[in-house]
């Protein structure tokens, strides 16, 4: 084959296929895939063709009609990131933490608020392990925009909740049960500075009610100058573990 014909098939491959029959849209939707990638690549393909086309002529001249060697180029290699094993060690930002045994990242979101940045997660036990009327059975970790009472943020009001509807209550299984109004709405009972990590943390304590009557005490530590803010709703026994454990890094 000439290197006319080499270059006349390289440019016919690179056209569009016009799919026919019963399955032409999804043909179609192919074709233009297809036709994406092959852009990105068609003139360095051209020009792979017409090279190959005059390093063949040449040997074909030197050596009598054999054929060049094939060279390895060689496998592509790939790096995967293992996820964090219950009970491992997970780095949230600035903040890095011990996973207890049994917990694990149940979910991570961003959080985008008002000022465009922030991230959110919940580390939790597993699932069937807590009640499913909160949305994180464990601590919410928040960064960059950090969320408070309703649709504020938390340095506008400090709030353990952002619902502006009825929630759940978490605690006393008792069914159709919601939070509402306690005598201090959502005042903080308590506050107080807390070292943690190597930082004082501003640590807030609420006191929540239940229509049945049942009450529950959410918490939040606040890390001002690295903005970060944990936030836990119920009391969990491995709470003062994960604290104990926290180490703060320069992003």
């Amino acid at each position: 084959m000439s290197t006319e014909d080499l270059v006349r098939d390289a440019l016919a491959d690179l056209a569009p296929q016009v799919p026919a029959g019963d399955q032409a849209l999804a043909g179609v939707r192919r074709a233009i895939t297809r036709r994406r990638r092959r852009r990105a690549v068609a003139r360095t393909g051209v020009a792979a063709v017409l090279l190959a086309a005059v390093a063949t002529a040449g040997v074909v001249a030197v050596a009598g009609g054999n054929e060049p060697d094939e060279t390895d180029v060689g496998t592509p290699t790939t790096t995967t990131t293992e996820p964090v094993e219950p009970g491992g060690r997970l780095q949230f930002g600035p903040v890095s933490l011990d996973l207890p045994d049994g917990w694990s990242e149940q979910f991570r979101v961003p959080d985008t608020g008002t000022d465009g940045t922030g991230e959110s997660i919940c580390i939790a036990p597993a699932a069937g392990e807590s009640p499913e009327s909160v949305d994180c059975a464990g601590l919410m970790l928040h960064r960059g925009y950090l969320p408070g009472a309703e649709t504020s943020s938390y340095e506008e009001r400090p709030g353990w909740s952002q619902a502006t509807d009825v929630v759940p209550c978490p605690v006393g299984g008792v069914v159709d049960d919601v939070v509402v109004t306690g005598p201090q709405g959502v005042a903080p009972v308590q506050e107080e500075v807390r070292p943690v990590g190597g930082k004082d943390a501003e640590w807030t304590q609420w006191a929540a009610e239940c229509s049945s009557g049942a009450g529950f005490t959410p918490e939040a530590w606040l890390f001002p100058d690295v903005r970060v803010l944990v936030v836990e709703v119920l009391d969990r026994d491995e709470t003062e573990e994960i604290l104990a454990s926290f180490e703060f890094t320069d992003e």
